[in-house]
């Protein structure tokens, strides 16, 4: 059993499933946007927003070399340029330590670089969606991106113990990207895995909530104009 896995099954059975009370979560403005405050801006006609949410890991699998995070797309009526904005949450050092207990300086990859990077290492990336989803998404995690880009938040692997547990001043990948969302709480992820395990339970979150307005429906013209190649992703 590695150390990953025997720290996980004792967070596991220490916790017990319970919802953390004490655990802080960095303090988003984009958790704390009311839906009416969202729906403010209007919506030109015949704009549509997507979201496609990332997953990889080497094989085997080592946590060290295990990523998770999502991109979320607006294309304009007519077929326009369109817009993206990806959460994919690192250390600046680019290495991941599990056993570093502390918050450390974090950076916000765009999907390129982060498809450069987990691929530079060979890890295996697997897909989710594309998916359509309502614009109040869109509009969340764009200010979620903004404050992770501005400093306040760092990166800690295991973020429910340690500095970031106690401050609510850190979080890893699955995190900093579920904590755009007020509904997507850090309970129930302790088991869920990591890499593509952890997106799985992201997405299969965001379609039992009604996020996903098609679940069984990607659309994968998008695909090309992100500039991915859909040979070389898995898809689940």
């Amino acid at each position: 059993m590695s150390r990953a896995t025997f720290l996980n099954l004792f967070l596991v059975g220490s916790l017990g499933g319970c919802q953390l009370p004490l655990l802080k979560r960095p303090p988003s403005p984009a958790a704390a946007l009311t839906r009416a405050e969202l729906e403010a801006e209007p919506v030109p006609d015949g704009e549509r927003y997507y979201v496609l949410l990332f997953g990889s890991e080497s094989v085997p699998k080592r946590a060290v070399l295990t990523h998770t995070w999502g991109t979320l797309v607006r294309v304009p009526a007519g077929g326009g340029d369109t817009e993206a904005h990806t959460v994919s949450w690192m250390p600046r050092t680019l290495a991941i330590r599990p056993f570093r207990f502390n918050v450390e300086p974090g950076v916000n990859l765009d999907l390129p670089a982060t498809m450069k990077l987990v691929t530079g290492q060979g890890q295996r990336v697997t897909l989710f969606g594309p998916y359509e989803v309502e614009p109040v998404l869109y509009r969340r995690l764009r200010v979620h991106r903004e404050f992770l880009e501005g400093g306040t938040v760092g990166y800690q692997g295991f973020d429910l113990v340690g500095e970031a547990g106690r401050r609510g001043n850190g979080s890893n990948c699955i995190h900093a990207l579920t904590d755009a969302d007020p509904k997507l709480g850090r309970a129930g992820y302790l088991s869920c895995g990591n890499g593509s395990d952890a997106t799985h339970f992201i997405r299969d979150r965001m379609a039992r909530r009604g996020v996903l307005l098609d679940p069984d429906t990607t659309h994968d013209w998008l695909l090309p104009a992100l500039g991915l190649d859909p040979a070389t992703l898995r898809r689940r």
